[in-house]
């Protein structure tokens, strides 16, 4: 999966290597996304800052807050609002119809499946 989250060694803030894109369409899809780029527990830390700059409950998050947080290359595509990755943020997978913003929870979960760590900093 990773290198463990319990060793905080080296930079942890920086975007991870591309992956070697391999296999069925499927995997290439998720792997072709920055979030196989980040470590589970920064991408959890900097989703819940861009809630606090969102203001509100801290429930949802706008595309706004997250690219003032998100500022790695890997995830520059969030800066284009009509690039793949704003397309996905938007859909009804992420966005809380209720609250007109993007879930935080959705987006912490779909981090626990996509980005990289062992399974105690998943879990």
């Amino acid at each position: 999966m990773g290198a463990c989250c319990t060793a905080r060694s080296g930079d942890r803030e920086s975007d991870l290597p591309a992956p070697a894109i391999a296999g069925n369409a499927f995997e290439k899809f998720e792997k072709s996304f920055p979030f196989a780029r980040t470590y589970c527990d920064t991408f959890e830390r900097r989703v819940r800052a861009a809630a606090k700059k969102s203001g509100g409950d801290g429930k949802t998050v706008t595309l706004e807050a997250l690219r003032e947080v998100m500022v790695t290359k890997a995830w520059a595509e969030l800066k284009e609002d009509d690039s793949r990755l704003c397309k996905l943020l938007k859909t009804s997978v992420f966005t809380d119809p209720k609250k007109g913003g993007i879930s935080v929870d959705s987006l912490i979960l779909f981090a626990i499946l996509n980005c990289q760590g062992d399974a105690k900093c998943k879990s």
